[in-house]
């Protein structure tokens, strides 16, 4: 999670293995509660039965939206979409809608639920 952590590892997997595709999957903070926990979204591509809407990336979690222009926000998306395509040209970044811009991290257990949820909706993309 964070700038630091998704530009190293990503330099270090690019730069070590032959990568034509990348895909991030991860979980979002979303400021519009009418929005159920566990929606997907893709951020970065209109793609068929997949929502769409724009994110941004921050470096601490948000308390509120009162700043925020936009639905979603996280912590390493723009960074793991810049450093990818530095390399490739296909990079899909996958976001799960996991709270309502709270700052408590979320266990690792319900964070691993969201996604499996996600998969088949996901998984043709891989």
């Amino acid at each position: 999670m964070g700038k630091t952590n998704t530009i190293d590892s990503l330099e270090y997997v690019f730069e070590n293995y032959n990568i034509t595709k990348a895909i991030n999957v991860g979980i979002v903070g979303c400021c519009d509660e009418s929005i159920k926990i566990g929606t997907l979204f893709c951020t970065n591509k209109l793609l068929p039965n997949v929502n769409f809407a724009s994110i941004t990336t921050v470096d601490e979690p948000l308390e509120s939206d009162e700043n925020l222009q936009t639905l979603l926000v996280d912590m390493e998306s723009s960074h793991f979409k810049e450093t990818c395509l530095k390399y490739i040209k296909d990079v899909y970044v996958f976001k799960v809608v996991s709270d309502y811009l709270d700052v408590t991290i979320p266990k690792k257990s319900f964070v691993i639920e969201l996604i499996q949820n996600s998969f088949k909706s996901w998984r043709k993309y891989i």
